[in-house]
């Protein structure tokens, strides 16, 4: 009888039945790439197939997630303070118009909020 030693890469899995074992990583990977193509079965016999994302899938999406709510909180910032100094300035905010009485309580009312803006 002849003995070979053979090493593989395993990657655990869980089945929906709760049961969790070990699949070659090669194998793995086929199901992630062709996706509902390859059905796999887990020891207790139940088929299924990876239907979901990847870690690195969901972790791409989460950082153009945050990359995107940041570009949103800049814009609305910058639109924050436009509309603070158009304020200072005696301009509506709603209406867009300028109201002398606006510009000359801001300047005597709050004169640091106009020097700030």
């Amino acid at each position: 009888m002849t003995k070979i030693l053979h090493t593989q890469e395993l990657t655990t899995v869980e089945c929906v039945c709760g049961i969790a074992y070990a699949i070659p990583e090669s194998l793995y990977d086929q199901a992630i790439k062709h996706k509902a193509q390859h059905t796999l079965y887990c020891p207790l016999g139940h088929q299924w197939h990876y239907m979901g994302k990847t870690d690195a899938q969901k972790l791409r999406e989460a950082e153009a997630s945050i990359v995107s709510m940041r570009d949103q909180l800049d814009a609305e910032r910058q639109a924050h303070e436009r509309t603070k100094k158009r304020v200072a300035k005696g301009v509506c905010p709603c209406c867009h118009r300028s109201f002398t009485q606006l510009k000359r309580h801001m300047t005597t009312k709050h004169p640091e909020f106009v020097a700030a803006h």
